[in-house]
C-alpha cells in the first residue's frame, strides 16, 4: 500500500477503532467506487496531516490553545472514523489553517509534504525471517559519525494502522530525524505488527542494521505510541536481555506477568492529559503494577494533550530518558 493511504490511517489509532469501524457510509456504495474513494479521500489525508505536523512546528500555538488544537484533531478522527472523509478532510484543512493563517507559508508546507509523500517507498527495506512475510522497515543514522564510535539504537514502532514511515514523517513532522542527528542515535522503524507475529523479529532488526551502522548492543531501546507502546512493552519483556529501557507513549504498558522475569527494562509511561484511549487512570495504574512487582516504571502526564499530537510534544524528552538509562551488561565475545 502507498505511504500516502497508510500514514492517513494513523487518524484511527485516536481510538484504537480498526478500519471496518468505517461503518455503512462506505458499504452503501459499490465495491470499487468505495475503495477508490476512500483512498483518494486517504491520499488527502495524509497530506494534510503532514501539513498540520508542519504547520504545529513552524507555528506552535500557545500553550493555552492545545487543548483545543488536540480536541479539534480528535473530532475529525471521529469523523474519518464514521466514513465522512470530505468533512474530516475539510477539518483537518481547517486546523491547519487555524494554527497557520499565513496562505504562502501554508503553500510552501503543502509542497514539502507533496515530497516527502513521493519519496518515501524508495528508503523503505524489507527484513526477512523465514516463511514470515517480509517485514518493511526505514533507518536513519546521523551524518558525519566519528569513525570506530558505536552509536545507541532506538527501534521506534508506530500506532495501528500506521506504518514504517510514522515516525521519520509524521510523528512531530519527523522530529525524530533532527533528534538522532543531534543527540547522536541510530533510528530504526518497522511495521509494527508483523514484530509481535515473528518471535525472532527485534534480534533480526538489530543484527540487520548492527551489520550495516555501527551499533552499541548495549544501548537498544524501544520507543512505541499507542499500539506501538504496547508492542514495545510487550517486546520488551520478551527479550529483556536485548533492551536497555523502554518508553511508552498513550499505550498501556506496565503489567508484569507471572511468574514475572527476572529482569524487565525501564520503563517510562507518558500519555497526553485529554487522551480518551489510553487514560491517565488507566496508565498510571499499570506503572503502579510495575513498581509493585519491583520493576523500575515512570509515569508522566501532558497537560493539554490528547492521544495523537501528544508523540511530537514528548519526543525530545524521551529520547532524552532513553539515553539516560544504564546500558546492558552483554557478556565478552
Amino acid at each position: 500500500m502507498p505511504f500516502g493511504p497508510r500514514l492517513a490511517i494513523l487518524l484511527f489509532t485516536l481510538l484504537g477503532l480498526s478500519l471496518t469501524s468505517a461503518g455503512t457510509p462506505l458499504q452503501a456504495q459499490a465495491p470499487g467506487a468505495a475503495a477508490a474513494s476512500a483512498t483518494a479521500s486517504r491520499d488527502q489525508l495524509a497530506a494534510g496531516l503532514l501539513r498540520l505536523e508542519y504547520a504545529l512546528r513552524d507555528r506552535p500555538p500557545a500553550a493555552a490553545a492545545m487543548p483545543d488544537v488536540n480536541r479539534a484533531f480528535d473530532r475529525l478522527s471521529l469523523q474519518f472514523f464514521a466514513g465522512r472523509f470530505a468533512e474530516a478532510v475539510f477539518a483537518l484543512d481547517s486546523l491547519t489553517m487555524a494554527v497557520e493563517p499565513d496562505s504562502t507559508v501554508r503553500a510552501s508546507q503543502r509542497a514539502v509534504a507533496a515530497r516527502a509523500l513521493a519519496t518515501t517507498s524508495a528508503q523503505t527495506r524489507t527484513l526477512t525471517i523465514g516463511s514470515s512475510a517480509p517485514i518493511p522497515y526505514r533507518v536513519h543514522a546521523p551524518a558525519g559519525r566519528a569513525p570506530g564510535v558505536r552509536l545507541p539504537l532506538i527501534v521506534a514502532l508506530h500506532g495501528a494502522g500506521g506504518d514504517e514511515n510514522m515516525f521519520l514523517e509524521a510523528y512531530g513532522a519527523g522530529a525524530i530525524r533532527g533528534l538522532a542527528d543531534a543527540r547522536g542515535f541510530i533510528v530504526a522503524t518497522p511495521l509494527t505488527m508483523p514484530m509481535l507475529r515473528a518471535p525472532d523479529a527485534l534480534a533480526r532488526l538489530i543484527d540487520t542494521v548492527a551489520a550495516e551502522l555501527p551499533v552499541d548492543r548495549a544501548r537498544v531501546y524501544l520507543l512505541g505510541h499507542s499500539l506501538g507502546a504496547a508492542a514495545a512493552w510487550n517486546l520488551a519483556r520478551l527479550r529483556p536481555d536485548l533492551v536497555a529501557a523502554v518508553v511508552c507513549i498513550a499505550g498501556v504498558c506496565g503489567s508484569v506477568p507471572a511468574p514475572a522475569p527476572p529482569r524487565v527494562p525501564p520503563l517510562l509511561a507518558v500519555v497526553g492529559e485529554l487522551d480518551p484511549l489510553a487514560t491517565p487512570a488507566r496508565v498510571e495504574a499499570l506503572a503502579a503494577e510495575a513498581r509493585a512487582a519491583g520493576r523500575a516504571a515512570e509515569f508522566r502526564v501532558i497537560p493539554g494533550y490528547g492521544h495523537t499530537l501528544v508523540v511530537g510534544a514528548v519526543l525530545p524528552d524521551v529520547i532524552d530518558w532513553l539515553l539516560r538509562q544504564p546500558a546492558l551488561s552483554l557478556p565478552r565475545n
